[in-house]
């Protein structure tokens, strides 16, 4: 109950941060954060264990869905290399430099370590990008490159993170299996998202084809598909 209840609080204070920032006129991420630190605060603040892959599905599929809805579908495929360069080529780069970096700082923290917390850190988060970023200021083009590289960043950062972690349970790394764990994630992931978008655009047609789609309906579908998405990506191993 207290999980639950947890969930409610925070998904109603996400709700009024939307109408609190256009009075505090700062951006929507860093107001959320301010928010969550206060309702955090060690004294009188909401403490309450909750497993990370219940908060993972109730909070990262909406999230990600409703960025991704918004965003420009053909010009994202026209600028699909210069964004998946930066979505693997700079996150690979990044993890490798700040891994080093740390390493060299603090050597006390093994460098797989090093590489793991890199890992957790280097991808940028995609809701975060679209908010904090001024559209009148940056260029479309950039601004563009800069979402659809933040809606992509997680496979590369999971999958060198999970190899992290491997490597500092087994003492072992295998470049090849990453490789190919990466493009399994990536590969499978598309797949199952496109997959569950036919069949709610399917399932939608045929209700209309019936006797029409109530809006509760649509509004239903619209809820439960990014969690379906999720949910089947991660049965596979592929979320």
């Amino acid at each position: 109950m207290e999980v639950a209840v947890f969930i409610l609080v925070v998904l109603v204070f996400v709700a009024l941060s939307g109408a609190l920032v256009r009075l505090v006129r700062v951006p929507l991420p860093v107001l959320q954060i301010a928010i969550g630190a206060a309702l955090a605060w060690p004294v009188r603040g909401i403490h309450v264990e909750i497993n990370p892959e219940l908060f993972l599905l109730v909070f990262i599929p909406p999230l990600l869905f409703g960025d991704a809805y918004g965003a420009p579908k053909r010009e994202l495929m026209a600028l699909r290399r210069p964004i998946l360069d930066l979505a693997i080529g700079l996150v690979f780069f990044t993890i490798v430099g700040f891994g080093y970096a740390l390493h060299w700082l603090v050597p006390s923290i093994p460098l797989v370590v090093a590489f793991a917390l890199a890992a957790v850190l280097s991808p940028t988060d995609a809701v975060a990008v679209s908010s904090i970023v001024d559209r009148n200021v940056v260029p479309a083009r950039l601004m563009h490159i800069l979402e659809g590289e933040s809606l992509l960043n997680d496979a590369s950062g999971l999958v060198m993170f999970r190899f992290a972690v491997a490597a500092v349970l087994t003492g072992s790394f295998s470049l090849a299996a990453a490789s190919l764990s990466f493009l399994y994630a990536v590969a499978i992931g598309i797949l199952i998202g496109v997959a569950a978008l036919f069949v709610a655009a399917k399932l939608l047609q045929l209700l209309t084809r019936i006797g029409g789609v109530p809006a509760e309906a649509q509004v239903l579908v619209m809820v439960l598909l990014p969690f379906i998405a999720y949910l089947g990506a991660e049965h596979v191993g592929a979320s």
